[in-house]
């Protein structure tokens, strides 16, 4: 699995609440793009729990709406929203 682009990062970003689902979206945020894993954080373990059960529809959404091959795996953090970070994706 290569590094995901600028551009297809900026879309998983920007696109998320539309990847995720309205639902979802208000209760989760992508992280980062590391080592073929789509870290997303949650903001209550409940979500957390949806969110691996929804993992292989998600990445199926990443692939429609992003592009094919930006990750093949969800990792979930649970934190609080106001730790949301400010700064850009971390790849790698």
């Amino acid at each position: 699995m290569g590094v995901p682009g600028a551009a297809a990062l900026g879309v998983l970003f920007n696109r998320w609440a539309e990847i995720a689902g309205p639902a979802l979206a208000a209760h989760s945020w992508p992280l980062s793009v590391r080592r073929g894993a789509l870290v997303v954080a949650v903001d209550a373990p409940g979500w957390a729990t949806s969110l691996r059960a929804l993992s292989a529809q998600l990445l199926r959404r990443v692939d429609e709406v992003a592009g094919p091959g930006i990750a093949e795996r969800v990792e979930v953090r649970v934190r609080p929203r106001d730790q949301r970070p400010c700064h850009p994706p971390v790849v790698d």
